[in-house]
């Protein structure tokens, strides 16, 4: 059975680099042309089930949201394979995307410029529909846009509103509705209650799961909220610095982590359950540039268990898979 989305060995690098003439280094006594590249996503691989959660977790900036956006091809991958219920989209263009969109959709993080201030709430959810040539009559798309509205808490008195209108809470329904008018199996939620108010969160994650179970979809939720990935996801897996460094069941990952930099997180996450205590650990330092990648192990710069073999080699990555189990240098010493 094919997996609903299968990301394997992804990279993502973003040219830095400033004008030409400033690119311009003299090294030993010659003039040499520099180039400055972000590596932001190094070598990820994961897979998505039909009806599944994934979470995924790290710090800001570890290369969550850019996994999110090369899937969807508004970055084109710079290296790896993205696979659809088998089908390879890596080298897809825009116009062979198309079809592939109505079956991925995205939910933004930021609902007050995720939406078009120029389009009443109706246009707004009606308008995939139409782009993706959805097989229905102006008035059947009217009616199953107020079938949406309806399910995200919405009613006919907003369809001829605008954006700027509503709160940030009614925005991100707004945005949920859209993301489903094509019926989508695969929804990519990038963060998508970080910049709501706590007071607004659990009703908004709540409606996303009701939906879930309701429609059958799958989720990629993007999260740096612990509490909120352990609460939702089957699956979760943990980045740091553009790297997977772990995966593995949601309860598994929580109360045995594996990984130092897994278990920097989580001890730094509070928690009133007891089973979920982990000793701090003494983590130092900044991250590391992802202009400059350390060598070896992403984390062993900061990693208070590091030994000579971190810096050489860099690990693989730790999985609870069945019949898998690779792990850091750390769990083989």
């Amino acid at each position: 059975m094919n997996h609903l989305l299968e990301v394997s060995e992804l990279e993502q690098r973003f040219d830095v680099s400033p004008g030409f003439f400033d690119r311009l280094k003299i090294r030993n006594g010659r003039l040499r042309y520099q180039k400055s590249i972000v590596h932001a996503v190094n070598g990820v691989s994961f897979k998505i089930d039909p009806g599944e959660v994934f979470g995924l977790v790290g710090e800001s900036g570890c290369g969550k949201s850019t996994i999110a956006k090369t899937i969807i091809k508004l970055y084109e991958p710079t290296g790896g394979r993205i696979k659809i219920n088998g089908e390879d989209i890596t080298s897809y263009d825009y116009k062979k995307m198309m079809p592939v969109r109505k079956m991925i959709q995205m939910i933004f993080q930021d609902p007050y410029a995720s939406l078009n201030p120029r389009l009443k709430v109706m246009d707004i959810v009606t308008e995939p529909m139409a782009l993706k040539g959805a097989a229905y009559g102006k008035t059947e798309i009217r009616e199953k846009a107020m079938e949406l509205l309806k399910r995200v808490g919405l009613g006919a008195e907003h369809i001829n509103r605008y954006p700027h209108q509503f709160s940030g809470g009614q925005r991100q329904r707004i945005g949920i509705a859209r993301a489903l008018s094509v019926e989508p199996e695969l929804v990519i939620a990038d963060e998508p209650v970080s910049a709501l108010d706590v007071s607004i969160q659990a009703q908004i994650l709540n409606l996303m799961m009701d939906l879930k179970d309701e429609l059958g979809f799958s989720y990629l939720f993007i999260t740096h909220d612990l509490s909120v990935v352990r609460h939702i996801s089957d699956r979760i897996g943990v980045m740091y610095l553009g790297f997977l460094v772990e995966t593995g069941p949601s309860d598994e990952v929580f109360l045995s982590p594996r990984h130092p930099y897994t278990r920097a997180l989580l001890s730094a996450a509070p928690s009133v359950d007891e089973k979920l205590h982990i000793e701090p650990l003494d983590i130092k330092g900044e991250v590391p540039t992802a202009l400059e990648l350390p060598t070896g192990c992403s984390f062993q710069t900061r990693c208070p268990f590091a030994f000579d073999r971190c810096a050489r080699e860099r690990p693989w990555l730790i999985s609870r898979a069945p019949n898998r189990m690779e792990a850091c240098h750390l769990l083989d010493a």
